[in-house]
C-alpha cells in the first residue's frame, strides 16, 4: 500500500486501496467526495484515509519539522492558555494559519508570477491579450497545488480469514489517530 500526505489547509492522508462505498475520496480536482455506491472510473481518485471528519486524525509530529509544519490548534491552545481566552484558539486566525501553511513555500505572489508569465510570453509570441491571460491563469493554478508527500505510516498486523490464516499490515489507529512516522 502506498501513502500520501496531501497538505491542504487541513492535512490529508491518502492510500492506494480501492474505493468502495461510503468511503472518502480525492478527485484529481481537489474535491472531497464520499463515495454513494461503487466507484468504477477512480484510477485518478485517492481514497483519503484520515484528516476529514468520521476518519480518524493525523499525528504529524515525527515528521513536522521536515515539512515546516505547525499544529496551529495545539499552539494556539498553549498560549492561550496563560493570557486571553480560548475562544481565539478555534478561531479565525487559526483557519488562516492553516491556510497559509499550506502554501508555506510559496516565494511571489499572484501578481509577480502573472507579470513574469506576460513579460516572458511576449518576447516569445505574438499571442493576443485573452490567450495570454487564459495560459496565465493556468499556469498559476499549477503552482498553487498543496504539497504532496510520500509517507509511511505506523503499522499494525491484522489476522484475516481466507484459505488459511492471513496476515495484513494496516494503519494502526491509536486514539482515533494515524502517526506518521517517516517521508520517502
Amino acid at each position: 500500500m502506498n501513502y500520501q500526505l496531501i497538505m491542504l489547509p487541513n492535512p490529508i492522508l491518502v492510500s492506494d486501496e480501492k474505493i468502495k462505498e461510503g468511503d472518502y475520496y480525492l478527485t484529481p480536482s481537489g474535491n472531497i467526495v464520499k463515495a454513494k455506491g461503487p466507484c468504477r472510473f477512480t484510477k485518478e481518485w485517492r481514497k483519503i484515509i484520515a484528516g476529514v471528519p468520521e476518519l480518524p486524525q493525523l499525528d504529524l509530529s515525527l515528521i513536522a519539522d521536515e515539512i515546516g509544519y505547525v499544529d496551529v490548534e495545539n499552539l494556539a491552545k498553549v498560549s492561550c492558555e496563560n493570557s486571553f481566552s480560548t475562544a481565539l484558539a478555534s478561531g479565525w486566525w487559526v483557519e488562516g494559519f492553516k491556510a497559509c501553511q499550506s502554501l508555506n513555500q510559496k516565494k511571489y505572489t499572484e501578481e509577480d508570477i502573472m507579470q513574469a508569465f506576460a513579460e516572458g510570453h511576449a518576447q516569445f509570441t505574438d499571442c493576443g491579450e485573452f490567450e495570454l491571460e487564459e495560459k496565465a491563469e493556468r499556469y498559476v493554478k499549477s503552482l498553487s497545488k498543496p504539497k504532496v508527500y510520500n509517507v509511511e505510516v505506523e503499522m499494525m498486523y491484522k489476522n484475516g480469514r481466507g484459505h488459511g490464516l492471513i496476515q495484513t499490515n494496516i494503519p494502526n489507529i491509536s486514539n482515533n489517530t494515524i502517526k506518521v512516522t517517516k517521508i520517502i
